[in-house]
């Protein structure tokens, strides 16, 4: 099967990052492999993974997202993995991928093509 690299945005509403800090999921395919996070050049933040289109599994993917100079809780250090820093609207953010996700068969995703 051919695969292909897609971006999965996180929802605009939610994001809260000027307040200290941001958790969200992402739902991608089951074997979905995890590429990158940060901010494309609209200002929209999104992970990139690289995927097979046609798999109809899913598993939901959860990030917490940090200011420079805010606490970040004891159990997302413990539970989870620095991924990066990005910049974002002159905001330095630092993202962490928590290691644990729930599966979910058959669930649509909201993903975007680039």
């Amino acid at each position: 099967m051919s695969k292909q690299i897609w971006k999965y945005e996180f929802d605009p509403h939610s994001q809260t990052i000027p307040a200290g800090y941001h958790t969200s999921s992402l739902e991608v395919p089951q074997s979905a492999e995890f590429l990158s996070i940060g901010a494309d050049p609209r200002g929209d933040i999104g992970a990139w993974y690289l995927v097979e289109p046609a798999e109809k599994g899913r598993r939901e993917d959860r990030f917490y997202l940090t200011g420079s100079g805010f606490d970040i809780p004891e159990n997302i250090l413990q539970t989870g993995r620095f991924l990066t820093t990005f910049s974002y609207f002159g905001l330095m953010i630092h993202a962490y991928k928590l290691d644990k996700f729930i599966n979910r068969p058959d669930v649509s995703s909201t993903m975007r093509e680039i």
